[in-house]
């Protein structure tokens, strides 16, 4: 039995059942020498292998082997790689509640249609960490801002997905009716079986959000990873006066402002806020940027 904790690392414990013995067992001995986290792993065949911890990359001490990786891959998808291809064609796999594992191989098209993926090299999992410190913060930012539009936004691996989970359902037990439009499937309906929250599984966000907001009676909809394409959708319904709430990947308020593929929604204040959050090591912090005036763009305050 691996030693390690349960609790800190559960998440964790189910990736690397997935793994060959001596990959797990190197792996939760180095959890223990350093005493940290594990933020992702990486592994290639006939490559190197990485695990990226809150102190540091440490390297695999063997190379896999092509059928070692294949044969992952085969049993994250439980054996029916064919059940999953819609979402290997778009470059990942979501087996684990909680975890999406980026796919990287060769794609096949047929008349210009991507129906297949093969010559799997790569397998790149993230590791979701408990964070309902952030998405408490994030409630209590949302609930003193009016309840309106929040755009959340950190680097890669900065804990947007895990905290926007939490905020779903402190928002759902506050009484509000939330609508998750999840186009990668990375919430999950058991973990919100005592609040308000509906989730739109494997929808196209544009598509998702119109169901949300026409049909399905939202009172907010929450959006992971917002860009350009959702924009005409979000801005018809802002007449309806629903919330949005999204991520996107960022490293500042200013960078926000400066992207042109935000500005429809900062122009049409689809937002009301932006939240930064930070990571320092295996902790999180969050930064609210208040957008009642464009003008005062940048005017962070840290909370």
């Amino acid at each position: 039995m691996l030693d390690i904790s349960a609790k800190k690392n559960g998440i964790l414990l189910k990736i690397i059942e997935y793994f060959p013995t001596d990959v797990s067992r190197f792996i939760v001995d180095e959890l223990g020498r350093r005493n940290g986290t594990v933020f992702e792993i990486r592994l290639r065949a006939e490559a190197r292998s990485s695990i990226l911890f809150d102190s540091g990359m440490r390297s695999l001490p063997r190379i896999l082997g092509k059928r070692e990786l294949d044969d992952i891959l085969l049993a994250l998808t439980g054996g029916a790689l064919y059940a999953h291809r819609d979402t290997l064609t778009e470059g990942y796999v979501t087996p684990v509640n909680g975890v999406r594992v980026g796919v990287c191989g060769r794609l096949r098209y047929d008349g210009g249609i991507a129906v297949g993926l093969t010559e799997v090299r790569s397998l790149v999992f993230r590791i979701p960490h408990s964070n309902t410190e952030t998405g408490d913060r994030l409630f209590d930012l949302w609930r003193s801002s009016g309840r309106g539009g929040m755009l959340v936004y950190s680097p890669p691996l900065g804990g947007k997905t895990t905290a926007i989970r939490r905020l779903a359902d402190r928002i759902g037990k506050d009484g509000t009716r939330v609508l998750v439009v999840d186009e990668r499937c990375e919430f999950f309906p058991e973990e919100y079986s005592s609040s308000e929250v509906d989730i739109l599984r494997g929808y196209k966000k544009s598509k998702g959000i119109e169901i949300a907001v026409r049909t399905l009676g939202a009172g907010v909809v929450i959006v992971d990873e917002i860009g350009a394409s959702e924009a005409s959708e979000v801005l018809s319904s802002m007449a309806l006066g629903i919330p949005f709430i999204a991520t996107a990947h960022a490293r500042s308020a200013e960078e926000i402002l400066k992207r042109p593929v935000f500005r429809p929604f900062l122009e049409a204040r689809v937002f009301d806020s932006i939240v930064g959050i930070r990571r320092v090591g295996a902790s999180f912090g969050v930064e609210e940027t208040r957008l009642g005036d464009l003008a005062r763009f940048g005017q962070g305050v840290v909370v």
